[in-house]
């Protein structure tokens, strides 16, 4: 703006600065307020020549709100932050704890080839991080800022994702809009984001996987608590309390160190886990190694909480976010070589994991199927792919 405004000479500059005020008008109503002076058509052709203002039928007017509003307040308005969130905290946290905070400037080659997934996943959690301010992007290079480097050194990190979080002005309005509602449950929250999203175009499927990405982020933060009927409160802890819970969000992401890769990998046959999983519904547990790595799996997908409160509240919510997990880039190719019996051992290897044993890849694979299957990713049939390299 300064620099367009650089063009005009003082005299020019002070009739811009009062015609703007009172823009909208046309050329009498402008006339009538400069009390007919004889310079104003000079200035106004000169102006629209400039395009500083333009002209549309009979009436003047600045080519954009922002403009008129700096010229008669001499200061820019405020924008609000509004970021919608489309990944999943767990393994973008993870990604954050095992590799970018030891690196701490790198490219996206690096980061795609040393956590062992595509150029466009990594690009999408480059851009979550980014999101919650905990990575910057210098020229070809993202780097770790050194105030998130002197936050995650004092343990801090958990506190400092919460500042992020609330600085989004959705989660903020949604944080005070809960603290005055008596019951808030998940459509209420599709509604609100559908809301507040309106530059948005999805599909049903896809506004119910942001509203359990949005309530991911809010609980793993603890900003929110949900029941176990699904009803959705605001954390009433108190503050320290709050910072000595979340720490540097380590928690939610340790039991997913065995992995090299930031994909969903299930640690259990697809049936074993739907039925653990409804055995939480109904407020039950075993205390079994089976049952425990499922657990882990329903912390990864965000299915449940660090706590092991239900995030997700029924077998369709379960199978959809589950179904999602499975359905990234990252997974095309393997399903598509899966279907056709093609090179199914290679495939993985390249997309999924390459430094697996034999026998542990085999029952990855075996176990993939067999939420394929269960989620009708792929035909419920049997398929050969041990033999094919």
């Amino acid at each position: 703006f300064n620099e367009e405004l650089d063009g005009l000479d003082e005299l020019e500059k002070s009739y811009l600065y009062k015609i703007a005020s009172r823009l909208p008008a046309d050329y009498n109503e402008l006339l009538r307020f400069f009390d007919e002076d004889p310079l104003l058509p000079k200035i106004l052709d000169n102006l629209t020549k400039q395009k500083l203002i333009r002209l549309s039928g009979s009436t003047y007017d600045t080519y954009n709100d922002v403009f008129k509003e700096y010229l008669v307040y001499n200061k820019l308005p405020e924008f609000k932050n509004t970021i919608i969130y489309r990944q999943f905290p767990n393994p973008i946290l993870m990604a954050f704890h095992t590799w970018v905070i030891k690196k701490r400037k790198f490219t996206i080659e690096e980061f795609t080839k040393e956590n062992g997934i595509s150029k466009g996943s990594a690009f999408n959690q480059l851009r979550e991080l980014t999101n919650i301010n905990t990575i910057t992007k210098k020229g070809v290079n993202w780097i770790v800022p050194k105030q998130v480097v002197d936050i995650y050194d004092q343990g801090r990190l958990g506190e400092f994702l919460r500042q992020q979080l609330i600085a989004n002005d959705v989660v903020s309005k949604f944080v005070n809009r809960i603290s005055s509602e008596s019951k808030i449950d998940k459509l209420f929250v599709l509604h609100f984001l559908k809301s507040e999203y309106a530059f948005i175009e999805a599909n049903e499927k896809s506004w119910e996987y942001y509203v359990n990405v949005f309530l991911a982020w809010l609980s793993s933060s603890l900003l929110i608590t949900i029941d176990k009927d699904g009803y959705i409160f605001r954390n009433n802890n108190a503050h320290d309390e709050i910072v000595k819970l979340l720490g540097n969000m380590k928690d939610s992401t340790t039991y997913r160190k065995r992995a090299t890769s930031n994909v969903f990998l299930p640690s259990a046959p697809f049936k074993q886990a739907l039925t653990f999983y409804k055995l939480l519904i109904d407020g039950k547990t075993l205390n079994t190694g089976a049952f425990k790595k499922s657990i882990g799996d329903f912390k990864y997908l965000n299915i449940i909480s660090s706590s092991q409160d239900l995030l997700v509240n029924s077998v369709s919510e379960f199978e959809k976010v589950s179904s999602v997990a499975l359905s990234v880039n990252d997974f095309d190719d393997l399903w598509n070589e899966i279907r056709s019996n093609g090179n199914v051992i290679s495939t993985f290897k390249r997309d999924i994991n390459d430094s697996m044993k034999d026998s542990t890849m085999l029952w990855r694979i075996k176990t993939l199927i067999s939420w394929g299957k269960g989620l009708n990713i792929i035909p419920n049939k049997r398929y050969q792919y041990k033999k094919n390299t």
